[in-house]
């Protein structure tokens, strides 16, 4: 399970509150704008960029602390502090493909939540 649950449940009492679906709104951003915020990291990371690579890293952190995706937001957090470290040394591949796995997980975690709704 990549979600928390809490965090869930929270967004769905905001979502009775508001009468907005947040979660479903959030979710949409986060699956077109994802990929494109992944491929711009491992582009700034490939040119030495890291501090562009870290601000990018950061923007992903916060969509999935606001998501629920506790592991998104431990990976994206390390890779935020390695970029500002500029430690050339740190595993940022390996990092990257882990980040993709969990964005790909939490995508169909999030539309059975969706779905579960409903």
């Amino acid at each position: 399970m990549i979600l928390d649950k809490k965090r869930i449940a929270h967004l769905r009492e905001l979502e009775l509150e508001t009468g907005e679906e947040i979660i479903s709104a959030l979710t949409q951003l986060f699956k077109r704008d994802s990929p494109a915020f992944v491929e711009n990291l491992r582009q700034h990371l490939v040119a030495g960029e890291y501090l562009q690579a870290g601000k990018v890293a950061h923007k992903i952190k916060t969509t999935c602390a606001n998501l629920g995706i506790t592991a998104g937001y431990e990976i994206c957090l390390e890779l935020e502090t390695q970029c500002k470290k500029m430690n050339r040394q740190f595993r940022y591949t390996s990092h990257i493909k882990k980040l993709e796995n969990i964005i790909l997980t939490s995508m169909k975690e999030l539309a059975r939540e969706l779905k579960s709704a409903s």
